[in-house]
């Protein structure tokens, strides 16, 4: 199993420590295998796609986040999609865009799931080379959910279709609030209370002594075993940004942040510069030992985030399965290991994504850590998590253990299916 990075770890030091995965996945026993087959009765084939909505049990209020927004958290709400089979097993994962059903149900009935990077061709290519046109955004969730059915299917867990050789997964607790230092500190040694080993908190402030003032205090708090990372937001920075009270950042304001934080024992700092600004944010990371991290949304497609990598701008990529899906984050993830460079999936959406998110992360070796939104008690995870049968929950030594049931391994709970 990897252990997590210990407070003090940097890029420099991180190639020289990381541990090699030490187990092979267990394959089903050939009785297993046997009766698989003898239910399956050969290929399995797509008969329905549906748009399942589900009710919101329970609202947990807002907060002003780090540029004056309000978020908050529900259990419930939303959708989901499931695709559903001649061999009556049923995919699910995050929903769609409702216009987007149609088109999709067409295309995919009568198919193999087991056809999968296929059918990824169709969905992604926006009706280029014969592709689909899909209203409403990538369809990530059909990626998602076709993977949960090869996995039930194949009645394996995706982490060990996917060659994983951990069942559980560090997460970081990610922030969202700006406050007084004190009430961050405060906040975070109550999280490491509870388990947590890592947190990512908004360097936000309007100066760099208030950003500095803050990881003092959560160093102070929480001291040296702890592990702080740290996001700017600046590659989305535009003006309608700025007006939300956001602070642009120098390159002079940004390369002396990350001095004092690794004076601080900062693990990474995120998106520190604009998005495009590739030259700088390489001079940056050339003239600093503190990990820089970026990608998530900003940077769709492998080749821009093989741009960031051979340019040298970042040691964590940080791409996210909603806008991506896990075929591309599987590549990134190969590309990023090939120039010895770390990946940690951007957030997901809390539920489906997320937990597909998790299944990945324990299949590469050069993903230490899982990001999850987490600032209580409105945006506490368990709000989010509460919508599965059995909801995955902190360890008391700060893990997630992987669900080890088929597929995704999770259940929506069938109350909260809106009726149709």
């Amino acid at each position: 199993m990897n252990d997590p990075p210990r407070a003090g770890w940097t890029r420099r030091s991180f190639l020289k420590t990381l541990s090699v995965a030490a187990a092979l996945p267990v394959l089903a026993d050939a009785e297993t295998l046997a009766r698989a087959q003898q239910r399956a009765g050969g290929r399995i084939r797509i008969t329905d796609v549906k748009l399942q909505r589900l009710r919101v049990e329970k609202d947990w209020g807002t907060y002003e986040d780090y540029v004056g927004a309000r978020r908050g958290g529900r259990t419930g709400g939303g959708a989901i999609v499931e695709i559903y089979t001649d061999q009556g097993l049923v995919g699910i994962g995050p929903g769609i865009a409702p216009a987007a059903l149609d088109p999709i149900k067409s295309y995919l009935t009568g198919k193999d799931p087991f056809d999968v990077n296929r059918h990824v061709a169709m969905l992604y290519t926006g009706g280029r080379e014969g592709g689909l046109r899909i209203p409403g955004g990538r369809p990530t969730g059909i990626e998602i959910a076709l993977w949960d059915l090869i996995g039930k299917s194949a009645n394996q867990p995706l982490y060990k279709l996917w060659g994983g050789t951990r069942d559980r997964i560090v997460p970081y607790s990610s922030m969202f609030r700006l406050g007084p230092a004190s009430e961050r500190a405060e906040t975070a040694l109550r999280l490491k209370g509870q388990g947590w080993k890592a947190i990512k908190l908004k360097s936000h402030y309007a100066t760099m002594k208030e950003d500095v003032a803050q990881i003092e205090a959560v160093r102070r708090a929480c001291g040296s075993d702890f592990i702080i990372a740290t996001d700017a937001n600046k590659a989305g920075f535009s003006v309608s940004f700025q007006n939300a009270r956001g602070v642009p950042w120098t390159f002079k304001r940004a390369l002396d942040t990350a001095k004092e934080f690794e004076r601080l024992d900062v693990y990474f700092l995120e998106e520190p510069l604009p998005r495009f600004d590739f030259d700088r944010l390489a001079e940056l990371n050339r003239l600093t030992s503190i990990n820089l991290a970026g990608g998530e949304e900003q940077n769709p497609g492998i080749h821009e985030f093989r741009w960031l990598l051979e340019k040298g701008c970042f040691d964590i990529i940080q791409p996210e399965i909603d806008t991506q899906g896990p075929a591309v984050l599987q590549k990134v993830a190969v590309i990023a290991e090939s120039m010895e460079k770390m990946i940690m999936p951007h957030l997901g959406d809390g539920r489906l994504s997320t937990v597909c998110d998790m299944h990945l992360v324990t299949t590469w070796p050069n993903a230490p850590l899982l990001e999850v939104g987490n600032e209580g008690p409105e945006g506490a995870y368990e709000h989010s998590y509460a919508v599965f049968e059995e909801p995955i929950a902190l360890t008391k030594d700060g893990y997630f253990d992987l669900p080890q049931r088929p597929g995704l391994g999770v259940a929506i709970r069938k109350d909260l299916y809106e009726s149709t």
